[in-house]
């Protein structure tokens, strides 16, 4: 019986410890007010998961989607109209938009949440307010997937210096 009873103190003890080293860094930023280190990061919830090739850089897409600010206030929509058509590239997609459709599939529809410093941060548009974060519902419906041309040149032409061509076929 005391064998018990010093195993459980024993016990008691370090779950005591375990306990305190557990509460301590939590309670230690909430007293002294310390700011935890954020990452900006998109976030992008899929709601249905498409097919086919996922969206890479360069590719041509036609999507619908709804922006909407925190307030709920939508600031660009598709909705009733045609799907947008454009290129997914970093040099023409505000940064968070870019990234959240990366990786998206035909037949995707997504949440995707950006935070202000990947959006429009502190300048803000006309109808963003500087620092939003930025909600968007979208939709793929195509990606557009450029082949590459595999023409060959009509052997029966031959270039000429003056840049004109002419017919090898013809007989004289």
């Amino acid at each position: 019986m005391k064998k018990l009873t010093n195993m459980l103190v024993i016990l008691g003890i370090i779950v005591a410890v375990m306990g305190f080293f557990i509460w301590l860094p939590v309670d230690n930023v909430e007293e002294n007010n310390m700011d935890t280190e954020t990452t900006d990061k998109v976030d992008v919830e899929i709601i249905t998961e498409g097919e086919g090739r996922a969206i890479v850089d360069g590719d041509s897409v036609f999507i619908y989607y709804t922006g909407t600010l925190s307030n709920g206030a939508v600031f660009d929509s598709t909705e009733d109209g045609s799907p947008a058509e454009f290129v997914v590239s970093a040099d023409q997609l505000i940064q968070g938009f870019y990234e959240g459709l990366l990786g998206l599939k035909a037949g995707s529809k997504a949440k995707i949440t950006i935070p202000s410093d990947l959006a429009y941060g502190e300048t803000g548009t006309p109808t963003i307010p500087p620092n939003s974060d930025l909600y968007f519902e979208v939709e793929i419906v195509e990606i557009k997937i450029d082949e590459p041309t595999t023409e060959t040149p009509d052997d029966s032409t031959t270039s000429l210096d003056d840049g004109s061509t002419t017919d090898d076929t013809s007989t004289n």
